[in-house]
């Protein structure tokens, strides 16, 4: 069996009842229901609910696991009573008694709760960044992100576009957005401007940008381009804290023999 698991929190189903499994993951709560111990725990990919009793050999060890501790169990898969079943969980038709447990990284008390949707300051969200990409939200916004992003360049390969890069540090220009410098170890009191990303035609010299970026690809006999890119920049009249300076984009070129 793998060391950390045979499957993934996302896995089982009624089809695996008696089969015995490994799993890994965070512990995402624990309940204690008059002596019997339910833990849902969590991977990337799902949530399964885990029991022990005091027949287990290592209910004294469940007993002292809290949240967001990572471990590793060993037991047997049960179905559940019909009346239990969880129908919002992927595995809400089963559940598995623990006969094994092997802690894999303890926690202290958390300064932020993964589980539930409780409201926490910004200031502590970032403090705890990975803390806060734990939770369920955020873990679905970034599942959808890579999603649409897959998506979009899939539509576009099957369009015969092609994903080229353009410069990332090039010289300074007064035009457009002001840049994010980097400084030159080599030339000591110099420095490059970090290029903004597919906006860079707008946000920089448009003349650099065309001898060597996107459209220069086009002139370059590069008939269909794409660009999905971060872009980092800082608007005129910067200063406003409610805006990031960090952004992604999408941007496509066809050069005149494609039209």
């Amino acid at each position: 069996m793998h060391a950390y698991r045979s499957h993934t929190c996302a896995d089982l189903r009624a089809a695996h009842v008696g089969e015995t499994v490994r799993l890994s993951g965070w512990v995402h709560r624990v309940r204690d229901h008059g002596g019997i111990l339910f833990i849902d725990l969590r991977d990337h990919y799902g949530v399964t609910q885990v029991l022990c009793d005091p027949d287990s050999p290592v209910f004294k060890d469940v007993e002292k696991v809290r949240s967001e501790w990572c471990i590793r169990i060993d037991g047997v898969v049960k179905a559940r009573d019909p009346e239990l079943v969880n129908p919002k969980l992927a595995t809400g038709e089963i559940e598995v008694f623990v006969r094994d447990m092997e802690v894999l990284g303890a926690a202290k008390e958390l300064p932020l709760m993964v589980f539930g949707d409780q409201e926490y300051p910004e200031e502590t969200r970032l403090r705890y960044r990975f803390l806060d990409l734990r939770r369920e939200d955020m873990q679905r916004n970034m599942t959808l992100r890579s999603d649409v992003v897959r998506s979009m360049r899939q539509r576009m390969w099957g369009k015969n576009f092609r994903e080229y890069q353009t410069p990332i540090i090039t010289a300074s220009s007064p035009e457009g957005a002001r840049d994010f410098l980097v400084p030159s170890r080599l030339h000591p009191g110099k420095f490059y401007a970090l290029a903004l990303g597919i906006f860079a035609l707008e946000a920089v010299s448009k003349h650099q940008m065309r001898q060597t970026g996107t459209a220069g690809y086009l002139t370059g006999c590069v008939e269909r381009d794409i660009q999905l890119a971060n872009n980092l920049a800082v608007l005129p009249g910067g200063g406003n804290t409610d805006c990031l300076p960090l952004s992604t984009g999408h941007q496509c070129w066809i050069g005149t023999a494609g039209i």
